[in-house]
């Protein structure tokens, strides 16, 4: 029988209780657990926290009886997650069938079972106040046995269904009651969670406060957009409005810290919004808060801020754990109740109450729907204008591929893009691409060597301007590399991007490269089958949140080097892309010499596209240490300039000087002078030499160019018959030499 623990103060228990849900409704269980001090979240069958509330599941936990009954008292109800974290649990999901000795301490836990009675698999649950550190339990030797959750995880929850139900799994609690605390053995096994206690901290004085304002630090706009969200929850307060306020000036001084926007800017803003939001119900700022209050809720904000550690606000501000954003279970309800319409001065006109839907008419609301439903008052709102990761380049909310012919650089350039994105620093160091939302990067790998891979991100460090020495020390660095490959219709690959997603929250995921995720059984060539598993992908990484970003890696068809999506290969990615980022040769790699001559086009269905000249500078190839060594560089030109150079870009100039060199020096042999032996004698050279030769068919384009008398600019050559009607090339007018751009400084 489960034990009743004892009531706060507010009516809900100070200790979470795992509750008896046997034969319970998920409705009737949902609200069991949030009698007994569980925070609870709708989940589809799986295991993403995401899955039905969205980005910000963290914020929409909840124990609110009437949320409970909009999620949950429904003909196809959802599954239920426990948060973790917010309920003041730790989990130990275990996945081996007997437990080791050595976690042996885990049988105090209260347990829930994953796959019967006859195994040890699955959670064992503890309270604790701290966050520790999720993420892989590993035994002495190694070997992985299970994963800590922590801080903000979830753990499903009886009576959810199974995600492999086919073969007997099953979620259902073996012992309930209050749940015991962590015991001292466990702590081995932990790493406390910076920031997952509140530190101590005091109000800042007033000469701190000035100075903190001045700190040009604090004056940057890395994330602008974000200060409107904290703005408008104060302007929309119709009651606790000193309390917005003051929350509202917490999270500003430390996104100001962050860099995301002036303080001075957020002070000025959330104190307008709060006398708005006086004004709207006929009440006086100065009769609640006034100018001395305000000003030390101020200094409340900065002495916060300045108390906690940096990276703990900048992973909050990317979602990872704990956040300060936290409304309550109360607000939530009055946001899900009420629409306010704005003028462009941002005040509300008119306020549209939302009816809670029958539950009869609730099928966009169900776990499995297909359609997701919007009427007048969702359809009729203001439409956000594109906001993009990446200026010109990449937006949010958005999905496609990236492609190109071989050697086109695309580890390269997904390397660039997830450092760009990780750091804030403009993409290729340029201003022409600045990140405008910096996010946390999940990188999967399928292809090429782990060590290769590092080589090449190590390199890409360097380039921006970062010490992978100093990466290596910071653990909350926003780049995560998972690699691995296995068909994307494989239960388990899916459970593990699922789990990959669930634990690192990223804004943008990068996969590389497609045909390492390939199902054998899906026909290449049919649009029907390979469409619905490049959509069936897209949409796994986007369950959790509309706005992350998610990158397929493909590459062209063979031979195929020309812009557009129906030169990548086989069927599919032109039908599901709602954003491409392509490139092609304007001339062939020195590969030996580390250079390469890219035309790159960046589209998205939202926004157009902009096309770029952008040639890479690699380095000289060095066999011995088996990459390219040196820095790497780029140079970017702007489309239009790209189009004037574009008749001299095609000509193929280096094989023309290599040609015309070889046929002045042969001026007395006159056979080797000819077309016909030119372009082998010229390779013959470079290979005695040890050196990578011209291709053939760019020596090809170079002879027939020289040779053309009707050549724009030419002629180049003119010729004669010699003995047995052998062509002897003569130069008769030097080509264009277009002017050699230096390399770049780095900006």
């Amino acid at each position: 029988m489960t034990s009743k623990p004892q009531p706060a103060d507010n009516g809900q228990p100070e200790t979470p209780c795992i509750p008896n849900v046997r034969g319970l409704s998920a409705f009737d269980a949902a609200l069991t657990y949030a009698k007994n001090g569980l925070y609870v979240l709708p989940v589809k069958t799986g295991k993403h926290p995401g899955s039905v509330v969205g980005r910000g599941w963290p914020e929409l936990s909840t124990r609110d009886v009437d949320l409970i009954d909009y999620y949950w008292d429904d003909e196809n109800p959802p599954g239920i997650a426990i948060h973790t974290g917010k309920s003041s649990l730790i989990a130990f999901d275990l996945d081996v069938d007997v437990i080791p000795s050595e976690l042996i301490w885990l049988k105090t836990g209260l347990f829930q079972s994953t796959r019967g009675s006859a195994s040890d698999r699955g959670h064992y649950v503890f309270t604790t106040t701290e966050t520790f550190v999720s993420g892989d339990m590993k035994l002495a030797d190694g070997r992985e046995c299970g994963e800590i959750r922590s801080g903000n995880t979830v753990i499903i929850a009886e009576p959810s269904p199974h995600a492999k139900i086919d073969i007997g799994a099953e979620y259902r609690w073996r012992t309930t009651g209050i749940v015991p605390p962590l015991p001292d053995e466990a702590r081995v096994w932990l790493t406390t969670r910076a920031g997952g206690v509140d530190c101590d901290w005091q109000p800042a004085s007033d000469g701190e406060v000035a100075t903190f304002v001045a700190d040009p630090a604090h004056n940057r706009c890395l994330r602008p957009k974000a200060l409107a969200g904290l703005v408008n929850s104060v302007r929309d307060a119709r009651a606790g409005t000193r309390n917005a306020t003051r929350n509202a000036l917490r999270i500003a001084a430390g996104e100001a810290r962050a860099g995301f926007y002036p303080f001075a800017t957020a002070v000025s803003e959330i104190e307008n919004a709060a006398k708005a939001s006086y004004e709207a119900r006929g009440e006086n700022f100065q009769n609640h808060i006034g100018t001395d209050e305000f000003g030390r809720l101020v200094a409340n904000g900065v002495g916060r801020a300045m108390a906690r550690d940096l990276a703990d606000i900048a992973a909050e501000a990317r979602g990872e754990y704990g956040t300060d954003r936290t409304k309550s279970d109360g607000e939530w309800l009055a946001a899900m109740q009420s629409l306010s319409l704005r003028n462009e001065a941002g005040e509300i006109i008119k306020v549209i109450p939302i009816r809670k839907a029958d539950p009869s008419q609730r099928s966009a609301k169900s776990a499995n729907a297909i359609f997701c439903e919007f009427g007048p008052p969702e359809w009729a709102m203001p439409v956000a204008p594109t906001e993009f990761l990446i200026k010109g380049v990449l937006c949010r909310d958005t999905w496609g591929v990236n492609s190109g012919p071989e050697k086109s650089l695309k580890t390269h350039d997904n390397q660039a893009i997830a450092i760009a994105v990780a750091t804030g620093i403009n993409l290729y160091r340029n201003k022409l691409f600045p990140v405008t939302n910096i996010g946390k990067v999940l990188y999967i790998v399928g292809e090429g060597g782990q060590k290769q891979v590092f080589r090449v991100l190590h390199r890409m460090c360097h380039a921006y301007g970062i010490n992978p020495t100093d990466v290596q020390k910071d653990p909350t660095f926003p780049l995560v590399v998972a690699f691995g490959a296995a068909p994307l219709d494989d239960d388990r690959l899916r459970d593990e991007i699922k789990s990959l997603l669930d634990r690192h929250q990223p804004d943008l995921v990068l996969m590389e490269s497609f045909y390492n995720f390939h199902p054998a059984e899906v026909n290449a060539a049919n649009l029907y089958e390979r469409g619905q598993v490049i959509d069936s992908y897209h949409k796994l990484v986007r369950e959790g949140s509309s706005d992350v970003v998610s990158l397929l890696t493909d590459h062209n068809k063979k031979g195929a080097n020309e812009l557009g999506l129906r030169n990548i290969s086989m069927a599919g990615q032109a039908e599901n892309s709602d954003s491409w980022i392509q490139r092609k040769h304007r001339h062939d790699p020195d590969v030996a010499a580390g250079e390469f001559w890219l035309t790159t086009s960046f589209n998205g269905r939202d926004w157009g596209g902009s096309v770029f000249d952008i040639d890479w500078h690699l380095g000289a190839f060095d066999h011995d240490a088996g990459s390219h060594v040196g820095d790497i560089g780029w140079h970017v030109t702007s489309a239009t300039r790209a189009q004037v150079r574009a008749t001299a870009d095609a000509k193929p100039v280096k094989e023309m000087e290599v040609v015309s060199a070889y046929w002045e020096e042969m001026k007395t042999d006159i056979e080797a002078r000819t077309g016909r032996k030119t372009k082998e004698n010229i390779r013959a050279r470079f290979l005695a030499k040890n050196e990578t030769p011209p291709a053939k068919n760019r020596l090809e384009d170079a002879i027939a160019i020289l040779a053309d008398a009707k050549t724009d600019g030419g002629p180049y050559a003119v010729t004669s018959a010699g003995p047995r009607n052998a062509t002897i090339y003569t130069n008769a007018k030097q080509y264009f030499v277009p002017i050699i751009t230096p390399r770049p400084q780095k900006d």
